[in-house]
């Protein structure tokens, strides 16, 4: 990164090998997410797409790459509500108007995405650690990120002895 950066994540390109990197940096007096691009697998010569002025206030952003290129992020505002964009090919640098109101909110950065290298899904999980016993949440797109489905919770693991407490983490 060509600025300090935190929360940094890596995927890579499955269309080209590119390397994408997201993190988020210190824009003013806001935080906003950053992310980057290499030029050619392994050159590291970088590109940046900034977060702000479209994604706003958000830190935390965890980032995937789908079958196609299409980068998704995944940040929070710092308030801890969900936000959801992503860079489509060829409209690089330039974000998708965010998906907000990603409900409950966790109270706190635990949350991840992932994008599949051999479809147009999606998956939003979060857990929420301020309840107990935690509740987590998931939240699928099949078409790229456009269009979600409802939250849906998700059936803590097992614990393994009445010694063992029943965790996401």
């Amino acid at each position: 990164f060509d600025k300090r950066a935190g929360y940094a994540s890596i995927d890579a390109d499955p269309a080209t090998g590119n390397a994408i990197v997201g993190g988020h940096v210190v824009s003013g007096s806001n935080v906003v997410p950053r992310v980057a691009r290499d030029a050619a697998p392994g050159a590291g010569i970088f590109e940046y797409a900034d977060g702000e002025p479209v994604l706003g206030v958000t830190q935390w952003p965890p980032i995937s790459v789908s079958q196609n290129g299409t980068i998704s992020i995944f940040p929070m505002t710092a308030t801890y509500d969900m936000s959801y964009s992503r860079i489509a090919p060829g409209n690089w640098p330039t974000f998708s108007t965010p998906v907000t109101g990603i409900l409950p909110s966790p109270g706190f950065s635990s949350h991840n995405i992932a994008a599949s290298k051999v479809s147009n899904k999606v998956s939003l999980v979060w857990e929420i650690s301020t309840n107990t016993p935690q509740d987590a949440y998931q939240m699928n797109s099949t078409d790229g990120g456009i269009t979600w489905d409802t939250p849906a919770t998700l059936n803590p693991p097992a614990a393994f002895g009445s010694d063992t407490v029943t965790s996401y983490y």
